[in-house]
């Protein structure tokens, strides 16, 4: 027990497809047949507020170990991560009815969870520590919210939701570099990718930093073009365009 809360790291490294790798990715996959099959409107009710009811017992969690234990510092324990930044979007804006910060949380969350469930990046303690329950519940229940905003919430997706979530998701992508350059952190992984890191030995800091704007600004384009699929093909309405004035 003592070990699941210490704040001494051990240097541990989850490698992929490992016993843990593996829960967290059938823990992804029940998860979303439970949300997307979920049929009745009293069943997706109560789906509802066990994920985001989860999401606010993570954070809570994590943030208490980090001021109570003292591990982490301003490199690592700021909500400056896409997931982070998403799982908080999401919780305040459902429970405060902000319909553009759960469009925020949604195009973060479609593409920073798969990937962070594909290829997880833990902190560095043996499992099974706080930090691993966290990332795992965290990550999951972000694809689940996610995945319900996707099939119930579509309606949230306006033009005027759309062009400013993307807006915003850019800014905070520019003050995380900068923040990343001024204290040499690593959010969003602005000085050092997480994998195959190698490639971009020989790049500057600026054209991996452009690089890595540049790349959420794909994969955002990769979520908002799945969204469109799905609402035109559920709801009939209009395509959403990044370069569609609001009317």
């Amino acid at each position: 027990m003592m070990h699941f809360f210490t704040a001494q790291s051990d240097g541990y490294h989850l490698q992929l497809f490992s016993p843990v790798h593996w829960v967290m990715i059938i823990l992804a996959l029940i998860v979303s047949v439970i949300v997307w099959w979920g049929k009745s409107e009293k069943n997706h009710h109560i789906i509802e507020n066990m994920i985001y009811g989860g999401l606010v017992v993570q954070v809570i969690m994590l943030y208490s170990w980090y001021l109570i234990g003292g591990y982490s510092s301003h490199k690592e324990a700021l909500p400056l991560y896409g997931c982070r930044i998403a799982i908080l979007c999401f919780i305040i804006g459902y429970f405060m009815n902000r319909p553009k910060l759960r469009t925020i949380g949604f195009l973060l969350g479609g593409y920073g969870a798969p990937l962070a469930l594909i290829m997880p990046s833990l902190d560095p303690f043996t499992p099974i520590h706080l930090t691993t329950v966290s990332y795992i519940v965290g990550h999951v229940l972000l694809w689940a919210a996610t995945l319900d905003h996707l099939k119930h919430h579509l309606d949230l997706l306006t033009k005027e939701n759309l062009r400013f979530s993307l807006l915003m998701i850019n800014l905070l992508l520019l003050i995380t570099w900068q923040f990343d350059l001024t204290t040499q952190s690593n959010y969003s992984y602005f000085l050092q990718s997480p994998v195959l890191s190698e490639l971009f030995n020989n790049w500057s800091l600026i054209q991996y930093g452009l690089f890595v704007v540049l790349l959420h600004n794909v994969l955002l384009t990769g979520t908002y073009r799945v969204a469109n699929k799905y609402r035109l093909k559920n709801l009939g309405d209009e395509e959403l365009s990044f370069d569609t004035k609001v009317s």
